[in-house]
């Protein structure tokens, strides 16, 4: 039992509270370079925004560790992106949430030093007498209760882990909400998030929010894999139909 309690003590925090954003064979596939033996890392400021940046500069997110506890350190989240084969690793400063303090018994050793002191005296035939004192000093041990208050602060962490991928087109795309769903009148589209600075898509000025519903006259559910959709046209120009601002419109989109 003491044993799991150890292990339960240095257990990594970023490590247990990891999401996986990714699919590991397509990242296997489609990575520029193998796994670093360390990650760098960066500092983030809003993961939102943060991740926009780095999609837009050839990153993708394989996952990211989110918790409250105690304070943890830097270090730990590196190992993490170590573990998940992170090219970058982006940190976050904890964030200050509370102070709990809880009562904890405790036992504090006692000792009672004990004294005790005696007299005698003896008589003899011709009248005199003889005195003798006599004193004797002893311990006691024992045990006090008392109650120590002890407090914990209570920080959020957050950390997302990367690695950078060849995206020939350059697009990220997310399923339409209900409600644009329900204005397009269709759920078989995808909504731009990011564009890769510099990709296909780059080139021809697909825009964050476009939301696609064709290319080269398939929908978009009859493209499961954008990545194999690019390889198959390589080198062929093709039609995208989308909507911009709720107009519709046809791009053209060249395949690298």
């Amino acid at each position: 039992m003491s044993g799991l309690l150890v292990l339960a003590g240095c257990a990594n925090p970023y490590a247990t509270s990891y999401k996986s954003l990714s699919d590991s064979e397509y990242i296997a596939a489609n990575r520029t370079a193998p796994a670093p033996a360390l990650p760098v890392v960066a500092y983030g400021s809003n993961p939102i925004q943060d991740v926009q940046s780095y999609y837009e500069n050839g990153y993708e997110a394989l996952g990211f560790s989110m918790f409250s506890d105690k304070l943890s350190n830097q270090q730990k989240a590196v190992q993490q992106g170590q573990t998940v084969g992170a090219d970058l690793v982006v940190y976050y400063q904890p964030i200050y949430q509370r102070t709990d303090t809880t009562a904890v018994p405790l036992s504090l050793p006692t000792q009672q030093t004990v004294s005790s002191y005696s007299q005698a005296t003896a008589y003899n035939n011709s009248g005199g007498s003889a005195t003798a004192y006599g004193s004797s000093y002893g311990t006691i041990s024992g045990q006090q209760w008392t109650v120590v208050p002890v407090s914990r602060d209570t920080y959020f962490q957050t950390a997302t882990y990367y690695v950078k991928t060849n995206q020939p087109l350059g697009l990220h795309f997310r399923a339409p909400t209900a409600t644009e769903a329900q204005a397009l009148g269709t759920q078989r589209a995808v909504v731009i998030t990011a564009i890769v600075r510099g990709s296909a898509a780059y080139q021809s000025d697909f825009l964050p929010g476009d939301v696609i519903l064709k290319a080269d006259n398939l929908t978009v559910d009859q493209i499961p894999d954008s990545a194999e959709f690019a390889r198959a046209r390589r080198g062929k120009t093709v039609d995208v139909l989308m909507v911009r601002n709720g107009s519709p419109m046809v791009k053209k989109l060249t395949m690298p």
